[in-house]
């Protein structure tokens, strides 16, 4: 099992609230058996929200959060200007890889075939 962890850096998207993400994400999980657990956190000294899941298949599960949220695809949603997606890599969180970045200057990883 690996984790996927959505973090909404809330202070880039002053007009868009988690609520509706979290709605979008639980629909998303309902049609996902290879999700085991699913939780939201806020970071009470910081401006971002947590969407942590846990999985067995981390490669389609990034594959249905990127349709979902409109990340990579262009034209480019809005939310996508606020968001990091992160997996654990082989090795837990010591090589997690960076799935998406708001930054567009911030090298990505992808998944090999």
């Amino acid at each position: 099992m690996k984790t996927i962890c959505v973090q909404l850096q809330s202070d880039l998207l002053p007009e868009i609230s988690a609520l509706p993400i979290v709605d979008i994400l639980e629909e998303m999980v309902s049609s996902c058996p290879e999700v085991w657990k699913i939780t939201f956190t806020v970071e009470s000294n910081s401006e971002c929200d947590n969407f942590n899941f846990v999985t067995s298949n981390v490669k389609n599960l990034w594959k249905k959060i990127d349709a979902v949220l409109g990340l990579t695809s262009e034209p480019r949603s809005a939310i996508s200007q606020g968001i990091i997606v992160v997996c654990e890599g082989e090795y837990g969180w010591d090589d997690y890889l960076l799935l998406h970045h708001f930054n567009d200057q911030e090298k990505t990883d992808r998944f090999t075939s």
